[in-house]
């Protein structure tokens, strides 16, 4: 369900930026609206303004103008288009209310519901997945390949990975008990990649991607990064909900605070 609505709220925020983007498009458009009618099967265009009398004044547009024509043409699509997102946005905030109210196990068996006790005793409890993250963690999986050169730096569980800071988040996850693979693979867009850290959320099962991305002064790291996260939202992986991203450049390292604070707002908070 919090997959489904975070696409839904995807969609909608890029139909808020469409809406923007047509109605900006008006302001640099002709006065009026435009109206056709037709003799003899002939088009007729005519552009209709507003007089200050509550009435139209209506102006016959010659074939030969191709630009009016053409601008009126754009505005009127403008306009269709600014009604069919408006109803779009209208209709999906609403569905959005209804789709993240709060589900009937959610209530029964929150930490502060009464019934909790006595349902568990009948039913179990549908938000215990211990035993499928130690499946998980246990099943076995691809991996990028490991070198000597590659991956120079153990951790202190003795996960060799390819710098300092990647060692900090897997010493930090493992010491707040956070289930990850490292460098697991995971195919995107048709393009296979190795995130740093897939991790599943111990509560919800969930799964996330964590990319630390330690050299963006480089141009072309930084030009491979974008594409890697733009093909990661094609999957459904959006930034600040279920993909995190840390950077760092040439003299500013990844802070360890930092580190510590990511992972309880996303793994631990209620």
């Amino acid at each position: 369900m919090i997959n489904l609505c975070i696409k839904i709220q995807h969609e909608l925020d890029e139909a808020k930026q469409q809406l923007e983007f047509f109605t900006s498009e008006l302001d640099s458009l002709p006065e009026g609206s435009l109206n056709l009618s037709g003799k003899g099967g002939i088009p007729h265009w005519y552009r209709l303004k507003d007089k200050e009398d509550g009435t139209k004044l209506r102006e016959y547009i010659k074939l030969s103008d191709q630009a009016m024509l053409e601008s009126m043409t754009y505005k009127r699509y403008c306009n269709m288009k600014i009604k069919e997102l408006n109803k779009f946005i209208k209709a999906t905030e609403k569905y959005l209310t209804i789709l993240s109210a709060e589900t009937v196990d959610e209530k029964m068996f929150s930490s502060e519901s009464p019934f909790k006790e006595y349902l568990i005793a009948r039913v179990g409890n549908p938000f215990d997945i211990s035993e499928e993250i130690e499946n998980w963690l246990n099943a076995p999986y691809k991996k990028a390949p490991i070198t000597d050169e590659s991956h120079k730096v153990r951790t202190a569980r003795g996960v060799r990975v390819r710098s300092k800071s990647e060692a900090m988040i897997v010493d930090e996850l493992t010491f707040q008990g956070i289930p990850f693979r490292y460098e697991c693979e995971f195919v995107a867009n048709r393009h296979t990649y190795y995130p740093d850290f897939t991790i599943k959320h111990p509560k919800t099962g969930k799964i996330y991607l964590w990319e630390h991305f330690g050299l963006l002064d480089q141009s072309s790291y930084r030009s491979g990064s974008y594409n890697k996260v733009s093909d990661y939202l094609e999957e459904g992986f959006y930034l600040g909900y279920n993909l995190i991203c840390t950077v760092e450049w040439n003299g500013i390292p990844l802070d360890g605070e930092w580190v510590h604070l990511i992972i309880q707002h996303f793994f631990k908070s209620e």
